[in-house]
């Protein structure tokens, strides 16, 4: 007999799909955004919120924390932005580049958008030019492709362009990425057990299979069957 094992779904997951389930038709995106969308709702659906037997969230069990989940913020009013607005005054005497978001949706008028770098363009993807569709693309097909070359131009940029040899500067960072990336500093530091050439791997396996067949582990024998009063 086979019995189907149905999670219980917490108050928080059920809020969180009937919240799904009224705004995805209104959410940005055309079919291929969409479908990507459904997809990633549909393994939650499955999965649920993380958990503490998720190693990665072990510590942090969201699944118990999370109670419920508020409806989506819908687009900031003229009231929210007034507050933004008066909050990043604030800011103002720091040197940088200010992108405002008021209720995870971006405000343009609020941002610092002029005399923007050459080959750089901020603004949200359901407003961008074109087919949101087709701009989602083209940041998947840069994550595939990108190197470390690419995101040190992200990640140092200004590094990198305030140098007076940027190619240089930008050899210096990527020999300095690479002298990280080495498996025997990662033994080194007690990261990982052993190093494996790639032509050796089935044998040491098979040799870790035998090992473990076999191994008995021999426990010390314990002085006090019960701890005395």
């Amino acid at each position: 007999m086979n019995v189907e094992v149905r999670p219980i779904k917490t108050a928080a997951e059920t809020a969180l799909a009937t919240n799904f389930a009224m705004v995805k038709r209104a959410l940005p995106g055309a079919a291929t955004v969409a479908a990507l969308r459904e997809d990633a709702f549909r393994r939650f659906e499955i999965e649920g919120l993380p958990h503490r037997r998720v190693e990665e969230w072990k510590y942090t069990d969201l699944r118990a924390l999370m109670r419920d989940a508020k409806p989506l913020a819908g687009l900031p009013d003229a009231a929210a932005k007034a507050r933004a607005k008066r909050a990043t005054a604030m800011l103002a005497s720091i040197e940088a580049r200010a992108i405002v978001f008021v209720d995870g949706a971006f405000a343009p008028e609020l941002s610092d958008l002029a005399d923007l770098e050459t080959g750089l363009a901020i603004g949200a993807m359901d407003l961008a030019p074109g087919n949101p569709d087709t701009v989602y693309r083209q940041i998947m097909e840069f994550q595939r492709k990108a190197g470390a070359f690419d995101h040190l131009n992200i990640i140092g940029r200004s590094a990198i362009e305030a140098s007076d040899d940027p190619d240089a500067t930008r050899e210096a960072m990527l020999n300095a990425v690479r002298e990280q990336i080495d498996p025997y500093i990662a033994a080194g530091n007690a990261v990982i057990d052993d190093i494996i050439d790639p032509r050796e791997t089935r044998p040491t396996i098979v040799r870790a299979l035998r090992m473990a067949k076999d191994k008995h582990v021999e426990k010390p024998r314990k002085r006090h069957g019960v701890m005395p009063v």
